[in-house]
């Protein structure tokens, strides 16, 4: 059985170094965010203020709440879906029997652009 969400985010929390460089959670590691006038609705660029403008943010800096909002449920399930690739391969066995096997059904989860269906990339949103 794999570890749970909330065991998953705290093992992360502590292992990831201080010194590690990782992706903004405000723009997704672009450095820039997307603004739409609420009058006129053109739409607009502008540096993200949470990582200026670099698309990463240094570990040691973040706050525990800004560590939970890039410790997403979408990066857990990734991991654990490519944990369960991975093993399913070791074990000769279908992708998606291991998956029910572990528990991970549906085996799809959503990240902040698009839905991935075991370890594959399928629909852009």
């Amino acid at each position: 059985m794999l570890i749970t969400y909330k065991q998953w985010k705290e093992r992360q929390k502590q292992e990831i170094p201080q010194t590690e460089f990782v992706q903004c959670f405000e723009c997704d590691g672009d450095g820039e965010i997307n603004e739409e006038c609420e009058c006129c609705g053109h739409e607009s660029e502008k540096e993200c203020s949470q990582c200026k403008g670099q698309g990463k943010l240094l570990w040691a800096s973040l706050r525990d709440s800004d560590k939970d909002r890039f410790l997403t449920f979408s990066r857990y399930m990734a991991v654990a879906l490519e944990e369960c690739r991975l093993l399913a391969q070791w074990r000769c066995k279908d992708e998606i029997q291991q998956a029910w096997e572990l528990g991970l059904a549906p085996f799809q989860y959503k990240d902040s652009k698009t839905i991935h269906y075991m370890h594959h990339s399928v629909a852009e949103i």
